[in-house]
């Protein structure tokens, strides 16, 4: 009888032992799981930074983009501008011209 209890003991002690182990052994992996994870979010992170500093530089090139159309609007303005003042200049000198001839014919 004696014999019996002990070897059942025993097995009891060993089953025991094994569920300990798998014990560990899930929660090792549960470890793991939870690296991966912060691994994963950590990557994420990253890529998302990298995205927003795409995304300035985009919106600095569209600046500076912006900028030169801005620039190149003023220059064609100025050249209008001027253009229309030489045109008055003519104008002003036909102008000029027709009286002096109105002045001859008279004379």
């Amino acid at each position: 009888m004696k014999m019996k209890m002990k070897m059942k003991m025993k097995m009891k002690m060993k089953m025991e032992m094994k569920m300990k182990m798998k014990m560990k052994m899930k929660m090792k992996m549960k470890m793991k799981m939870k690296m991966k994870m912060k691994m994963k979010m950590k990557m994420k992170m990253k890529m998302k930074m990298k995205m927003k500093m795409k995304m300035k530089m985009k919106m600095k090139m569209k600046m500076k983009m912006k900028m030169k159309m801005k620039m190149k609007m003023k220059m064609k303005m100025k050249m209008k501008m001027k253009m229309k003042m030489k045109m008055k200049m003519k104008m002003k000198m036909k102008m000029k011209m027709k009286m002096k001839m109105k002045m001859k014919m008279k004379l």
